[in-house]
């Protein structure tokens, strides 16, 4: 079974060979691209076909089957049941699509038509694979950030983990946020109660040092690692 092919210069696959793969019944993989048809064209046209299939006792039947470039598949293949043989056909796909991709030398336009329907295929990828960037490097940011820090974090060592200023940036944006909040009479930030259930935000109770070499106990919010994980993400891109 031939699980790629390439048709119109795109690399394809069909329900049928899904099926096949997953062995499951076509009917069930048609009727999940039917169910889900609107998420598949969010990457191109859902192509359907009418094949004429023979049976062993002669005779033939026409058979719908849908056409899927390799985003589609993909997707579709998150719908079906995780099986190990699904799993392993998903492989075995997936890898399939990328060799043919990685080898496949493209046709040189003929035409303007054709050259215009190139141009437009590689504007399409690149804005793709631009926004791509744009949502994961935040995100790998702010992981990295994470990894540097250890156990929770006073709000002043916390900005500078997420490399904004304390009082310009980071406690206003606390406050602004319902994150923190100052209680009348007291010199400290205290935490809003959701943000503790939520263990973004600790208390602890903390001997402070004083000029005169005294010492005052005192409450300090600090910022636990799943909070400045959520403080990476807000402020990685900055």
């Amino acid at each position: 079974m031939e699980l790629v092919t390439v048709n119109n210069g795109s690399l394809v696959t069909t329900t049928l060979t899904i099926a096949e793969g997953l062995e499951v019944q076509h009917k069930n993989i048609l009727e999940l691209v039917r169910s889900h048809q609107a998420d598949l064209e969010e990457f191109g046209r859902v192509a359907f076909q009418t094949r004429v299939v023979d049976l062993p006792q002669g005779g033939n039947y026409p058979l719908t089957v849908a056409e899927l470039n390799e985003r589609q598949a993909t997707l579709i293949m998150t719908y079906a049941k995780n099986t190990e043989i699904a799993r392993t056909f998903k492989k075995r796909l997936v890898k399939t699509f990328y060799e043919l991709a990685t080898n496949q030398n493209p046709a040189i336009p003929q035409t303007l038509p054709e050259a215009l329907r190139l141009a437009a295929d590689l504007a399409d990828k690149i804005s793709e694979r631009d926004k791509l960037i744009s949502v994961i490097q935040p995100h790998s940011e702010a992981l990295h950030r994470i990894s540097l820090a250890d156990g929770s974090l006073c709000l002043t060592d916390a900005a500078k983990t997420l490399g904004i200023q304390p009082k310009k940036v980071l406690i206003p944006y606390l406050k602004a946020n319902g994150w923190i909040y100052h209680r009348p009479g007291c010199d400290h930030p205290i935490a809003y109660q959701d943000k503790l259930q939520q263990m973004l935000l600790e208390h602890k109770v903390t001997t402070v040092s004083r000029g005169d070499g005294s010492e005052k106990v005192t409450e300090q919010v600090r910022v636990t690692p799943k909070g400045l994980t959520k403080l990476a993400q807000i402020f990685g891109g900055k």
